[in-house]
């Protein structure tokens, strides 16, 4: 899923497989971070569930620095025991993690440089589903819950989560063509964090806010 083996290949010191022994990644990711290393820890999110209780008291109750990069994070034809749609509602119930959701790889990198950066606590990046998208990326702290305003309609605004931008982008499109009508569309970036301000303005003009996102929704973004 992440392609990793150029990596192992150039830094063999610095890659560790651990299997598929979920748990004790996490925890061997904390007990690195406890050390002042910054560990950057790949999961699928079918099996990142299995280690709820080490993401909890290891990574979270003592606000280590990992960051964690989570694929298939979403609404899958996968197996029963192997889906992944419950990620959201997962991270967001830990305490002191940060989940973040880029549109884009140049957001993605941005995300990921900020969260080697900060000295917050852990912090949690949803990969984003199907092909790569490249598009301008303005931030650089993620830390605060910003969201980007992408174009400004009047009675209907649409919060499009990660990959579903490019989704919410074709509704907008196509809501414009079919009756006329300008929506509002907006790139959250963050899943945890609402961005109070801007969606108190919002709820002052459109008659609509609507959410675009891959997931339960027991961890809808609002």
């Amino acid at each position: 899923m992440f392609r990793l083996n150029v990596f192992k290949a150039a830094h063999p010191e610095h890659f560790f497989d651990v299997g598929i022994a979920e748990g004790h990644s996490i925890t061997f990711a904390a007990g690195l971070a406890s050390q002042g290393v910054k560990p950057v820890v790949f999961h699928s999110m079918t099996f990142l569930q299995r280690a709820y209780d080490q993401l909890s008291q290891d990574l979270a109750i003592n606000e280590l620095l990992a960051v964690l990069i989570i694929g298939g994070g979403n609404i899958s034809s996968g197996a029963m025991t192997h889906l992944g749609l419950f990620d959201i509602p997962l991270i967001k119930s830990i305490p002191n993690f940060n989940y973040l959701a880029p549109t884009s790889k140049e957001e993605l990198l941005a995300m990921l440089d900020w969260a080697l950066q900060q000295e917050k606590g852990p912090i949690a990046i949803r990969l984003p589903n199907g092909p790569a998208v490249s598009r301008e990326n303005k931030m650089a702290d993620f830390q605060s819950p910003t969201y980007e305003i992408l174009h400004k309609g009047k009675r209907v605004a649409l919060l499009a989560l990660g990959s579903f931008l490019s989704l919410g982008e074709q509704v907008t499109d196509q809501m414009k063509v079919e009756t006329g009508e300008d929506i509002t569309l907006v790139n959250p970036r963050s899943i945890r964090e609402v961005d109070a301000d801007t969606l108190k303005d919002l709820e002052a003009t459109p008659d609509l806010i609507a959410t675009l996102e891959d997931g339960s929704l027991a961890g809808r973004i609002l």
